[in-house]
């Protein structure tokens, strides 16, 4: 951050806090989208985050117009579930400042407590209500029909772009789980499901939880999705990133049985009806495969290897269990609720 953007950051500042002794501290988050700074005053209740965005990046504005739009309401349906407040927006540098959220990832966490089961299971609870009073925020969710060809659609085109030279598709666990997602396409025809506008992110690095709150960051608020997708690529994080979460073990068993699941699903609220859970293991498997290949394509560039490769290890493990569930599925079976 060079001295003329840091003057006028600290200008901002003093207009919209009416402190005047805001001092800005050295980079303490170094993403590849943006540059995080923590600003501090004495006279302030909290500290404020200074995100800098990369050069022409087009999130700059999707994060802080998601801010700007749900705060108000968002924040005044509870002090538990939160969102940062904004602080405001300099455009033309693609700075936007919010309230600094003084609490660790959901990531962090479950690593923390990956030998305490209860706190483990009590903080993914405490994530899916946030989730839930998200969704619910302008009110009772509407309702259509699923575009079921969407999934296959969007996961050939990510095969093309990242696996161009198809080799992973030579891997026997990828190619069941894609044969899967298209055999059992046509059992969700015509189901209707409730939509939300989403987060549009909603990963453990951007789940912040303390003793008391639970705040979500990186908001890009995304129009009329079925929530199915925002639950789903939460659950693809968790299951495979940890691998006390679903393992080959847990794979023995019928999903109803999946700890996991049930600590999701049950906070969330999410619909008993058989279909809807069995529609939701479906775009679990999608979440699943989209984000092997995302994987697989860094591994490929060898920019984190080590980890990559187990990874990609414990997903063949969940990929393999979730699309047994769903081969194991006749249309008959799901065609009622």
């Amino acid at each position: 951050m060079n001295d003329t953007l840091k003057h006028e950051i600290l200008l901002h500042l003093e207009k919209t806090t009416a402190s005047s002794d805001w001092t800005i501290s050295g980079k303490t988050i170094d993403s590849r989208e943006c540059q995080i700074f923590r600003a501090s005053s004495l006279n302030h209740h909290h500290d404020i985050a200074i995100k800098v965005y990369r050069k022409n990046s087009p999130i700059s504005d999707t994060h802080h117009n998601a801010l700007e739009e749900n705060e108000r309401i968002f924040n005044q349906l509870s002090n538990e579930y939160r969102i940062p407040q904004s602080y405001g927006y300099l455009k033309q540098h693609q700075v936007y400042m919010m309230e600094w959220i003084n609490a660790p990832t959901l990531q962090y966490r479950l690593l923390r407590f990956c030998y305490h089961n209860t706190k483990q299971q009590n903080d993914i609870a405490r994530t899916f209500k946030w989730l839930k009073q998200y969704h619910l925020r302008y009110g009772e969710l509407p309702e259509k029909p699923v575009d079921i060809e969407w999934y296959c659609i969007h996961l050939q085109s990510y095969l093309e772009k990242m696996d161009p030279n198809k080799k992973l598709q030579k891997n026997k666990v990828f190619s069941l789980g894609l044969e899967t997602l298209k055999s059992k396409a046509q059992i969700f025809e015509k189901l209707v499901v409730p939509l939300a506008k989403t987060h549009g992110d909603f990963t453990p690095s951007n789940v912040l939880i303390d003793d008391k709150t639970t705040t979500c960051i990186d908001l890009h608020d995304c129009n009329s999705q079925p929530i199915t997708d925002e639950i789903s690529l939460q659950l693809s994080y968790l299951s495979t990133g940890y691998i006390n979460m679903l393992s080959r073990r847990h794979m023995q068993s019928p999903p109803q049985e999946w700890e996991l699941l049930n600590t999701a699903l049950d906070a969330y609220g999410y619909s008993n009806s058989q279909i809807q859970r069995e529609f939701l293991l479906y775009v679990f498997l999608y979440q699943l495969l989209r984000r092997w290949l995302v994987i697989f394509e860094r591994n490929e560039s060898r920019r984190t290897p080590i980890l990559d490769i187990w990874s990609l290890w414990h997903k063949e493990i969940v990929v393999e269990g979730v699309s047994k569930v769903l081969l194991n599925l006749s249309k008959t079976e799901t065609s009622t609720d």
